[in-house]
């Protein structure tokens, strides 16, 4: 059942308010809305105002309301405390509270600073909530406030100096502490910043940031500087921070160097393990088996996670299961209960003849609908568990969950085809929701045929049983299509859409792809040129028939480049063909094994989840379900071609 508290709280604002607006109006509010967007952008501020007085009952009013404010130079107190009290922490009050504290704290209003902000990433507005603790008789906050945004890497506003000033005069920011800052800002490799921290320091703390500097450019210089010779505390530092620096370039001499180091220096046990963690993680990025070697040198208590886990992928690369069966031993209890080293203990377990203890673990995770949930099935000849548990959410619920205010203004902004919009609105809504709330949420969201946020709602409330939700038909007439024109499997072709872009047509990653399938322009460019296709405008990649028809090509290319590998073509579409031929082995190796060994741990997720997501997808489109391991030969140098 819906939390009462909203339903309660829902109920009470539909009987206060006014009658609903008509479809033909709401349609007139939503151009008229476009309109006043468009006098913004012109600096037409009194259509602006006209609009927005017109506009007072329309969802997203609010916007018009705080365009107008943040464009006043000076906030009347009265307006700005009325508007964020009735408003919260929606995402259109942040430019108002952000302008109303910036007033509030050149007028030195600190207790109304204090109780006007909100957490903030912004350092002005941090540095000026602890002077308004310090102001407001609070010291020890104040202190404690600014010892963390002193403590940091990164260089602090303007804003923030009268805070440290103060903060020295009690005492607080002592020659010991303004060391920690720039050792931090030193072993951060931001020597620009160093400098400049040095400046007013020291002599001797000039010329150490002037030898860390000259290390950090060229760290294998650490055994010919004559500086370095002696063994002290700041030689240590900089010798650990250049051999680290070194493995990222040239591991081999960084096993020369270390070599000549190793026992002229006294490194402390922090030193130690982060070289040796260096040095063993560069080797088995490489695929090195001697990392393993690097690997036992580590103590215990000093591996990294992140180098532990390489050196099982290491092992398992090499079969080196005993190898492997070690390192996952000695993974923390909270890593190893993860169902993919629960199914890599089980594949050592039974390589290394143990059948019974292997059967127990896969037994553990086979009825898992998940890829790994899969393999384990796989090893033990049972079905896949594709059991659909529809999240159940009755309409009332649906009804009320639609006329909170956030909820309203997505739904408008969706209409408006401002979708980065709607989902800031979205995303700051269901952040402040309960899981079941958010399970609502996700089933409105479908309801919408807002796909992406429909599924990624119902994963952030941990719910993952309801595959209609998550596994969208959504244009699957066009790669119904195009999987025929290619000869390819349709369900491989979705859940390649799935995972790129959770079906959003409009999707725009960091790097530029482009929609449904994320076709990167020039990739783009060149498949519609093969296909003749006209692309005048990177934008017709946004047109869901046309990256489908370009996607689906390239997919049917890459198939044919890898011998119909799924693993193999699935990870050239993520990383490329290139890189995909550099990591195939010289001799035959398990296909989980490759895949698990794959050096970017991006490209290992995504081919992970493809797999799995076309096991899905196949039985969504009420096709034949294959097997994994029938989709999953052995990878060998000779299956590339071209």
């Amino acid at each position: 059942m819906y939390p009462l508290r909203i339903l309660l709280a829902v109920t009470a604002a539909l009987l206060c308010a006014g009658p609903l607006a008509s479809a033909a109006e709401l349609e007139q509010q939503r151009q008229q809305f476009l309109e006043a967007r468009s006098a913004l952008a012109k600096g037409d501020r009194a259509r602006l105002e006209q609009l927005s007085a017109e506009l007072h009952d329309y969802p997203l009013h609010p916007y018009l309301v705080a365009w107008q404010m943040t464009r006043q130079r000076v906030l009347a107190p009265e307006q700005a405390q009325d508007f964020l009290h009735r408003h919260g922490n929606a995402p259109f009050t942040l430019p108002v509270r952000e302008q109303w504290l910036r007033q509030l704290a050149h007028a030195e209003r600190w207790h109304n600073y204090l109780a006007t902000y909100r957490p903030s990433s912004r350092g002005e507005l941090r540095c000026n909530y602890h002077y308004a603790q310090l102001r407001s008789g609070n010291p020890d906050a104040a202190w404690a406030g600014a010892r963390v945004l002193w403590l940091s890497a990164n260089r602090q506003e303007a804003t923030c100096n009268r805070l440290f000033e103060a903060w020295e005069q009690a005492g607080g920011l002592t020659g010991e502490v303004r060391r920690q800052r720039l050792d931090l800002i030193l072993r951060d490799g931001n020597m620009a910043f160093a400098r400049q921290i040095a400046a007013g320091l020291p002599e001797a703390e000039r010329s150490r940031v002037a030898l860390w500097e000259k290390i950090h450019h060229y760290p294998a210089l650490i055994t010919s500087d004559e500086r370095l010779q002696d063994d002290n505390a700041d030689n240590r530092d900089i010798i650990a921070y250049g051999l680290q620096r070194l493995a990222r370039r040239d591991v081999a001499e960084t096993i020369r160097l270390w070599r000549k180091v190793e026992h002229h220096y006294a490194f402390n046990p922090e030193q130690l393990a982060a070289i040796l963690n260096a040095i063993t993680l560069r080797l088995a990025l490489q695929g090195d088996v001697t990392a393993l070697d690097w690997y036992r040198q580590i103590p215990t208590t000093e591996i990294d996670g992140n180098v532990r886990q390489f050196a099982i992928r290491v092992a398992l690369r090499h079969q080196r299961w005993q190898d492997a069966l070690d390192a996952l031993r000695a993974m923390p209890d909270e890593e190893l209960v993860n169902e993919e080293w629960q199914y890599w203990t089980a594949r050592s377990l039974e390589a290394l003849g143990d059948n019974d203890a292997a059967m127990r673990r896969y037994h553990v995770i086979a009825d898992n609908s998940s890829y790994y949930g899969f393999l384990a099935a796989d090893r033990l000849d049972l079905g896949y568990n594709l059991s659909h548990d529809p999240v159940a959410v009755d309409d009332l619920t649906l009804s009320a969950l639609q006329q909170h205010p956030a909820i309203q203004r997505a739904y408008e902004f969706l209409q408006l085809n401002l979708v980065a919009e709607a989902r800031h609105e979205w995303e700051s809504a269901i952040a402040a929701m309960q899981p079941a709330e958010r399970l609502a949420a996700g089933k409105l969201a479908n309801r919408w045929g807002w796909h992406d946020r429909a599924a990624l709602t119902l994963a952030k409330a941990d719910y993952f049983g309801d595959l209609e939700i998550r596994f969208p038909l959504a244009y699957s007439d066009m790669m119904m299509k195009e999987a025929a024109s290619n000869t390819l499997d349709p369900a491989w072709i979705m859940a390649v859409a799935r995972q790129e872009s959770v079906m959003m047509p409009d999707a725009r990653s960091p790097a530029g792809a482009l929609g449904l399938m994320q076709l990167m322009p020039a990739t783009g460019r060149k498949l519609a040129q093969q296909l003749k296709s006209r692309l005048s405008d990177l934008r017709q990649l946004l047109h869901p028939e046309l990256n489908i028809r370009l996607g689906s090509y390239y997919l049917r290319q890459l198939t044919r480049q890898f011998d119909g590998h799924a693993a193999l073509a699935t990870a050239a579409y993520n990383a490329g063909p290139k890189r995909v031929r550099q990591w195939t082995p010289t001799e035959s190796i398990a296909a989980d094994i490759w895949i698990d060994t794959i050096p970017y741990a991006e490209t290992r997720q995504y081919v992970r989840r493809v797999l799995a997501y076309s096991i899905f997808y196949a039985q969504r489109l009420e096709q034949p379900v294959v097997r994994l391991r029938d989709r999953l030969p052995a990878v060998q140098k000779e299956v590339t071609k071209g």
